[in-house]
């Protein structure tokens, strides 16, 4: 069996990760899990679900979800709730939470390799909404939101298909200045 930890909570109390075997011949099975000293690990998605990130107070873990492969977001109250995906998408995933819990940052792609993902900022007011790309760019990921959930921070990509590296350019996204790229 694996283990991978992904996420801990601001005060330590709670840490968020995956285990599972992960073999090819077990059929990958994974899940997504919550640890606190009082419970131990605790699996808190089915199988073939990852945790990315925690809430500061461990209450709300975000990840993907791979019946459907999908971004999803954990509570206690509500279990794991996929989050969708951009108009035409077939895949995405969670990759950061703000402090309290209520934006979700990650990626969203019509292709399961994600070569051609967008990044995405969702909340429940608004859906998952696509950041874009910067020019030139294939993909984009989100990868961490700032604790108030107003900027969002990842990376551009172009992907070549031919075996030759690809370019990629970090960047950093608000509502008022958009995605921005921050240079090599």
């Amino acid at each position: 069996f694996n283990y991978n930890t992904t996420g801990v909570s601001g005060d330590g109390s709670v840490v968020v990760g995956t285990s599972g075997d992960q073999t090819y011949e077990s059929g990958g099975l994974y899940r997504a899990f919550r640890w606190t000293a009082g419970s131990g690990m605790v699996g808190v998605g089915g199988y073939d679900s990852f945790a990315s990130g925690v809430s500061a107070d461990g209450s709300v873990i975000v990840g993907t979800s791979f019946g459907p492969g999908q971004a999803s977001r954990w509570t206690a109250g509500s279990g794991m709730v996929g989050l969708g995906y951009l108009p035409g998408d077939i895949y995405s995933g969670a990759n950061g939470v703000s402090v309290d819990g209520a934006v979700v940052v990650g990626t969203s792609s019509h292709d399961v390799n994600l070569y051609f993902g967008q990044a995405f900022r969702w909340t429940a007011g608004s859906g998952m909404v696509g950041l874009g790309h910067l020019p030139g760019y294939t993909n984009s990921t989100a990868l961490a939101v700032s604790g108030n959930g107003s900027v969002v921070v990842g990376r551009n990509g172009y992907q070549e298909y031919a075996g030759a590296p690809g370019k990629y350019q970090a960047f950093r996204w608000t509502a008022s200045s958009g995605m921005v790229g921050l240079g090599y």
